[in-house]
């Protein structure tokens, strides 16, 4: 509940020590936060981000994109099936949104939300540090094979993992 600009009153909130335990036993190499809430620009605007998260200090890249500022509230229409920003999220990473690599990025995505939104019902803000990550990532051309990635197999030619990169089920 906001009363002349400040927020007076909260209910079911997420505390932020809890985001970041959770994040920090998430062990990532890089984080990329959506935050389709009111008042979420708070999150930016005060530096809670460096303040309160202490996992954002040990990571490289993060990037964090919230619904609106500090001072707005998340818009809903009726009869759409989801919150004006988790729609343009939607609309911003399908393939039609994708660079010429058939990429979309952080930054590319922050851009056609500012485009389809920003100003006009709410203003999404962005805070990121470190180098661009890739959220989506489609099919170059038409043919284009992905590479098949061998699992990790011990000496006997058994699979310990079947995923490179991660530690056997941990």
């Amino acid at each position: 509940t906001v009363k002349d600009k400040r927020i007076i009153e909260q209910k079911n909130g997420f505390p932020l020590d809890d985001l970041n335990y959770l994040i920090e036993k998430a062990n990532l190499s890089s984080c990329v936060l959506l935050l389709d809430c009111c008042h979420s620009g708070n999150f930016i605007e005060t530096r809670l981000m460096e303040k309160s998260l202490d996992i954002f200090q040990h990571k490289r890249d993060y990037f964090v994109i919230t619904a609106c500022g500090s001072y707005e509230t998340a818009k809903t229409i009726r009869k759409a099936d989801h919150s004006v920003f988790s729609g343009a999220i939607i609309a911003g990473l399908s393939e039609s949104n994708a660079d010429s690599q058939g990429k979309i990025t952080c930054d590319r995505l922050y851009a056609d939300l500012t485009d389809k939104i920003g100003g006009k019902l709410q203003s999404p803000l962005r805070m990121g540090i470190g180098g661009a990550i890739t959220l989506v990532k489609y099919p170059l051309a038409q043919g284009e094979e992905i590479a098949e990635i061998e699992p990790i197999r011990d000496h006997k030619g058994e699979i310990v993992c079947p995923y490179q990169g991660l530690n056997v089920f941990t």
